[in-house]
């Protein structure tokens, strides 16, 4: 079945009407398990070939709390400017910052569990300084994974339209 306004061969709109739906907590879980998956193969594979576990820089969770800083400044101008000012915003523009916005939250997902595997797989070893190193250096990472998805899913909602039924209610 297809819209009487679509153009003949086109894509069919789907089960939901063709709408983007939010990201759900089924999806950041497969991301934050992937991510996971992938950081133990990475540690693993490094360790046989190296002979010693993978060390971590500070650079990366350092960036990752920045790179959050960044996502949420976005995200509260955002929210500010569509929620509670109610400015209009260029099509364009909401496009953009709903694409940061889902990419952030799967992102943050995603690298939160493969540094959340990173301090898992040192926890055995935790008594030695590196290996203790390496779980503050892990968690410390995986709070900036954290506060990647937050602020980007707080962008993400920020940029939802709402439904035709609520809008028509808030004119009357």
């Amino acid at each position: 079945m297809t819209d009487p306004g679509s153009a003949p061969g086109g894509p069919e709109p789907g089960p939901e009407g063709g709408r983007l739906q939010p990201t759900s907590t089924r999806v950041l879980i497969i991301a934050a398990v992937l991510g996971g998956a992938g950081a133990f193969a990475l540690g693993k594979l490094a360790e046989l070939i190296t002979g010693v576990p993978l060390q971590l820089s500070w650079a990366g969770p350092v960036a990752l709390l920045a790179i959050a800083g960044c996502v949420a400044a976005i995200a509260i101008g955002a929210w500010r400017r569509l929620r509670t000012d109610r400015r209009p915003v260029e099509p364009e523009r909401a496009v953009a910052l709903l694409a940061l916005g889902k990419s952030a939250a799967l992102a943050g997902a995603l690298l939160a569990g493969g540094y959340l595997v990173f301090a898992l797989l040192s926890l055995g070893a935790i008594a030695a300084p590196a290996p203790r190193l390496r779980v503050i250096t892990s968690l410390v990472a995986v709070v900036g994974g954290v506060g990647i998805m937050i602020a980007g899913l707080v962008l993400e909602r920020a940029c939802r339209v709402p439904d035709d039924d609520s809008a028509n209610n808030q004119e009357n």
